[in-house]
């Protein structure tokens, strides 16, 4: 029996080697020896994709808690932190194949590579907001490129019906300016940014108004009396003749009096008229007075 007479073994889990030596005599003696693997069990992504100016963390996952290993990267300058352990930062300019050295607590080693792939492609963006002014209380519709690869979110997020889509209605109460970042399904990112004024006017004269003339004769210029304020919330505007009697009532800016009552035309006179107001600060507003209606 010589060194030569050995052999090399790969096990792949625990296994025991039997062994029958014989002599020139043509005795024999038996043994055995149990040989343990000890492998590394890793799992490592072969291609990864980055977009050029992003950054990308590689992830070596061992499948084998009970091992203790130790990790190294290389090209060293092409990480940004981490390189000794089993998470690295990368950036690269280039694409770039990163080798991986792993050793456990058996002396065993283990080299892998992965292959970053640099993708030089910013995403277009681009942000609108309709109307940019607003008057508290409203809102302003914001628009950005549609594109189905893209994932969105705007912030800051307490003012919007939707951060996630590219079309979020926006109601701020004070003027805000919206930032939002767009990722593609390949990580690749981008970002704009918009304002939307929000004015606060006084609930008051003359942020409030209603004429104290109007003429209905269908000629199709002041033929309906509007009350007028883009910070009203909640109003009432009620009309009399000089007998006392309503004539109109309306408890919207958008519901104007033709000068009828009871579908009939009414005589040109002047009318009283009380209008209260709520606005979107909650003050509120009241005004009385004489209406001339003409004709």
């Amino acid at each position: 029996f010589s060194m030569e007479d050995s052999v090399v073994v790969m096990p792949d889990r625990p296994s025991i080697y039997h062994v029958r030596v014989t002599d020139d005599f043509g005795c024999q003696k038996t043994d055995s020896v149990i040989v343990y693997s000890s492998a590394i069990d890793l799992a490592l992504e072969a291609v990864v994709t980055v977009c050029i100016g992003d950054s990308l963390t590689l992830n070596a996952t061992n499948l084998n808690p009970e091992d203790d290993l130790t990790y190294f990267w290389t090209p060293g300058d092409a990480i940004i932190a981490g390189g000794n352990t089993s998470m690295p930062l990368i950036s690269p300019g280039l694409s770039t194949e990163y080798y991986l050295f792993v050793t456990n607590q058996f002396g065993c080693q283990l080299r892998d590579t992965v292959m970053a792939n640099v993708f030089n492609y910013v995403p277009p963006l681009t942000v609108d907001a309709d109307p940019d002014t607003i008057i508290i209380g409203q809102s302003s519709q914001l628009s950005s490129t549609v594109d189905p690869s893209y994932n969105y979110s705007w912030s800051p997020s307490a003012s919007l019906d939707d951060p996630t889509i590219s079309t979020p209605v926006a109601t701020p109460e004070v003027s805000t300016l919206y930032n939002l970042y767009i990722e593609t399904a390949q990580g690749c990112s981008n970002q704009a940014s918009l304002f939307v004024v929000v004015l606060n006017p006084k609930c008051d004269d003359p942020f409030i108004f209603i004429p104290n003339a109007f003429t209905p004769n269908g000629d199709g210029q002041n033929d309906v009396l509007f009350v007028n304020g883009n910070n009203i919330d909640v109003m009432n505007l009620a009309i009399y003749n000089r007998w006392g009697e309503k004539v109109f009532e309306s408890d919207s800016k958008d519901k104007g009096w033709d000068g009828t009552y009871k579908g009939e035309a009414l005589t040109p006179d002047v009318y009283g008229f009380y209008l209260t107001v709520k606005c979107f600060d909650g003050i509120e507003f009241f005004k009385k007075g004489n209406i001339n209606l003409l004709r």
